[in-house]
């Protein structure tokens, strides 16, 4: 379990690893669904699709009704494995290939019902986003609808959970490291950086998921800070810190430009982070709060039909300690205080 954490200190306990050592404890974070869990999934898939329709869930605040009484019971052990241990998890051998895609959206958040409440991940309201390359047929697509490679950063959000539907040609491996880890790494080599990332940064927040605020944080959002009850929890947000300077006009010092980047490169160290190729039927559980996550650059195929495709899902989870008020992202929020709040939902009518 976490140890309670104060600006400045190492951050302790089972999140603080490092990506060769955590390797090779993969039985600590992985579960394998059996014949049995597959049976009990396929039923309630069946049930939902009965009841109804196919696009059930897709984009309601309604939680599901997902009956999975035996594979819960695993599932409860890699809820404290997502909190209380290395702060990630990948759930191995779904037949995704006998779904389709709606069926796989219904299925994904009805397993992802034993982490936590799924929230809006933009304005438009979207539970479950499609992360596959779309930039040859949008005009302005997010980072998620674009293809390359991520930099480290977190979601606005307690858990991401992403399934595999498709690999790509080659390349594309979802790549982690702990924030724990890369805190501590920037506090003993350059405590004076690290100090600035107490502080925080303006963060541009993108319209139209913004709605009608302002397009800066109201303050510095600090990217390492305690939560509310005392336990560490990253805000990793390096590229909302760039786009406020290049389209906002905020001005970073020398320092605080020498900040970000050592942290950039510490997260990204070799030595560090933990590959993870991720394989049609995986789902990854990721802990924001203690995993900074990217993506490698990858070749994908020509064809729409091919390419690499993950659905993604955003979860908060009640049970855990709001994060400190200055680690705040939007000002509106959809349930439970993340995500992004629905323009229906700010603007009714």
């Amino acid at each position: 379990m976490d140890a309670l954490w104060e600006v400045g200190r190492e951050a302790l306990g089972d999140a603080a690893w490092r990506g060769p050592e955590v390797a090779e404890r993969v039985g600590e974070w992985t579960v394998h669904l059996s014949a049995d869990d597959i049976e009990e999934i396929d039923a309630s898939l069946a049930a939902v699709k009965h009841a109804h329709g196919d696009l059930a869930w897709r984009d309601t605040d309604a939680d599901p009704e997902f009956p999975l009484p035996g594979l819960s019971e695993k599932l409860r052990d890699a809820n404290t494995v997502l909190r209380d241990g290395v702060g990630f998890m990948l759930l191995r051998g779904l037949p995704v290939e006998r779904y389709s895609v709606n069926e796989a959206k219904i299925v994904l958040r009805g397993i992802s019902a034993s982490f936590g409440a799924p929230v809006s991940q933009n304005h438009r309201g979207d539970m479950i986003g499609e992360v596959v390359d779309r930039s040859d047929e949008i005009a302005a697509p997010r980072r998620y609808e674009a293809g390359g490679e991520f930099r480290m950063h977190v979601d606005p959000i307690d858990i991401v959970g992403l399934m595999c539907l498709r690999k790509a040609r080659s390349g594309g491996d979802s790549r982690i490291v702990s924030s724990q880890t890369v805190h501590n790494v920037l506090l003993q080599e350059c405590p004076e950086l690290a100090e600035l990332l107490y502080q925080g940064f303006l963060l541009y927040r993108p319209h139209p998921d913004r709605g009608d605020t302002a397009p800066l944080t109201p303050r510095a959002v600090p990217m390492f800070a305690p939560d509310q009850k005392g336990r560490f929890a990253a805000w990793f947000l390096p590229d909302p810190a760039l786009q406020a300077v290049e389209l906002e006009g905020v001005e970073l010092s020398a320092q605080q430009r020498a900040a970000l980047d050592h942290a950039e490169y510490i997260a990204a160290r070799n030595d560090l982070i933990l590959n993870m190729p991720l394989v049609p039927g995986d789902i990854q559980f990721l802990n924001n709060r203690v995993i900074l996550h990217s993506r490698a650059g990858y070749e994908d195929f020509p064809e729409k039909d091919r390419r690499r495709m993950m659905l993604r899902i955003w979860l908060m989870n009640p049970q855990w300690a709001p994060l400190a008020a200055e680690q705040m992202f939007f000002d509106h929020t959809h349930r439970l205080g993340g995500g992004i709040m629905p323009a229906s939902a700010v603007n009714p009518g």
